[in-house]
């Protein structure tokens, strides 16, 4: 493979008016590789580096899951990312969020991160949109990777990408805890077998519980570890089952979701 430099690639697109995305994965096709992906090769081929290249991606949140989600997709090179968030940065996101830092509290989130990964990564296109998430939002994407904070808000995400043929890669985290699964179209809905009926008790319990980074930044690589996967064509390893991950005895169980039918809430 030949090296090829970022301004390279970044003309490239605005001569043949493609994305930056579609002309790096151009270029490695043609055996020409930019410096900062030469350490995915080995892992995985050139032409899978390619593949991730042209992926799109829909993140649902850009907290403490979306924002770390987002980070190692940028840095894995995922060609366009469409970032969804309504909030600002607060002072309380310090101790999880990447993307909040002092001179980004009180922005919105979804614009300030966008100014930061223009600085990680050059060769991918980012959209950004502040404000709640809307059917319109999943158009032309290949993956959702959820970031959101409630079960309903999943619940609906999570129906929205099965509507759109989309797998949706879901997550979440609570205090020492964390859950980790890929739904495929083909499944049908999964999240109701998981959070049953939601009341205003257990989301005050979660909303008490604290969220601590070590756990967060933890099941974002597992669920863009499930997006790197599909983009290579490889089978998801959480695809009709549950990764649940106890921070307070170091283990993890992988359960099949014929056991949530049957459990109770």
């Amino acid at each position: 493979m030949i090296e090829i430099s970022e301004r390279d690639l970044l003309k490239l697109a605005q001569d043949l008016k493609i994305s930056v995305g579609e002309a790096t994965a151009i270029a490695i096709e043609s055996g020409k590789i930019p410096r900062r992906y030469i350490k995915n090769l080995g892992a995985i081929s050139a032409l899978e580096q390619a593949s991730i290249c042209r992926s799109r991606v829909l993140v649902c949140g850009c907290g403490g899951l979306g924002g770390h989600v987002i980070l190692l997709l940028a840095r894995l090179g995922f060609g366009f990312l469409r970032i969804v968030d309504p909030d600002s940065f607060d002072p309380s996101n310090l101790n999880r969020q990447p993307f909040c830092m002092e001179d980004t509290l009180h922005r919105p989130k979804a614009i300030a991160t966008k100014e930061i990964l223009s600085h990680i990564n050059p060769l991918i296109d980012v959209e950004t949109f502040v404000g709640s998430l809307s059917p319109s939002h999943f158009v032309d994407v290949h993956f959702v990777i959820d970031g959101l904070d409630s079960p309903q808000d999943r619940i609906m995400a999570e129906k929205e990408a099965i509507k759109r043929g989309v797998p949706f890669i879901h997550g979440a985290v609570r205090g020492w805890w964390g859950q980790v699964t890929t739904i495929m179209p083909h499944e049908g809905p999964k999240l109701g077998l998981l959070y049953g009926e939601i009341n205003e008790e257990i989301q005050k319990f979660e909303e008490q519980t604290g969220t601590l980074v070590p756990v967060v930044s933890l099941i974002a690589s597992l669920q863009v570890h499930e997006a790197m996967r599909l983009a290579i064509s490889k089978t998801p390893l959480y695809a009709g089952k549950l990764l649940y991950w106890d921070g307070e005895t170091g283990t993890a169980m992988v359960l099949p979701f014929d056991y949530f039918k049957t459990a109770q809430y």
